[in-house]
Formats: C-alpha cells, structure tokens, sequence
C-alpha cells in the first residue's frame, strides 16, 4: 500500500525488514514485488529484474494469481523500460492469458496502460486498439476501479493516432481518476 501510494522509501523499508524478519512466505514474496517495483520506478530496470524475477518464480511455484501477475506486470514495464517491446508485449499476453482464463480483474488492470504502451512502442496500433477493446471488454463493470487506466489507455491510443483534443481529454479523465485514488 505503501508503494501504490507513491512513498517509496517506507515502502523498501518495510519490504526490507520483511526479508529480514522472514515472515510467512506470502510476506516475503510481496515483499520482492516491492522491493522491485521501487527500484524500477526509481530508473534502475536490473535491480528491478533481480527481484521482480524472484518473486515470480515464487509465485509460480506456489501457482497462485495473485504472486504471478504483480511481478508479471512489473517484469513487462522492466522490459519497456529496457527498450524490449516484445517481451513487454509477451509478459501482458501473459498476464492476460492467466486474468482470462481464471477470471481475474483487479489485478490485471495494471496491464491496460503497459499492454498499450508496448504495442505502440513495437509500432503496431491496430493491435493496441484491439488490445483495450478486448480489455475493456473484460473490465466491464469495473470501471469504478478500472477507468483511470483505461482512460490512460484511451490517451494513448488517440495520441498515437495524432487525436491531440480527444488524447488530452482522456489523459484528463485518467489523471482526475487517478488522484480521486490517491494514485500517483
């Protein structure tokens, strides 16, 4: 919670002394997303891979949802963070293969945003317009919590395609979304 809501630095202490302390398993293995989300916002995609891998080999091990898709999704900004839109592409196909098929919402929204990205890196807009059409799809209903990022997804696509007035409307929404949320 710590780090979704932008204070980093309590958040990799508290991870850190999870690690320490070696709590129950679950613990730890949140605790290497955390530690891996915050060195990949903080610019450094290695430290970031280290741990973001860890964590999801933990997961899969364990075959839990919840302990694959967040060091899935983090894996996939790591690689677009690194220049490699396909394996972005990949990890979002991923985690959109796992959300679909066990019928996984919440934690599959962090992939709208980084799925569209990817896609318009790798320079293939109609499949990014299929991509939000297929997510939004399966985020009906959950728009209360899904439209911020849905809303970035919009801007994106509309910027890609030179929409400058309907891409700052969207990015609009999607901000004010994401502040009603305390989201940064």
């Amino acid at each position: 919670l710590e780090w979704a809501a932008g204070h980093w630095d309590a958040a990799d202490e508290r991870a850190r002394q999870e690690m320490v302390d070696r709590g129950c398993r679950r613990g730890v293995i949140g605790s290497l997303d955390v530690i891996g989300l915050v060195a990949l916002g903080r610019g450094r995609p290695d430290e970031a891979r280290r741990w973001l891998e860890e964590s999801l080999a933990s997961g899969r091990r364990i075959g839990e949802v919840q302990f694959i898709l967040t060091p899935l999704w983090g894996l996939a900004e790591t690689d677009l963070l690194m220049g490699d839109a396909d394996a972005a592409i990949a990890g979002c196909e991923e985690g959109w293969s796992i959300s679909a098929s066990k019928g996984e919402r919440a934690l599959f929204i962090p992939f709208v945003v980084t799925g569209t990205r990817s896609l318009i890196t790798a320079r293939r807009p109609d499949d990014a317009e299929r991509w939000v059409a297929q997510v939004r799809k399966h985020l009906a209903g959950w728009e209360s919590v899904a439209g911020p990022a849905l809303g970035h997804a919009d801007g994106l696509l509309r910027l890609a395609a030179g929409s400058l007035s309907a891409a700052r409307e969207a990015f609009e929404r999607a901000v004010r979304g994401w502040e009603e949320r305390g989201r940064v």
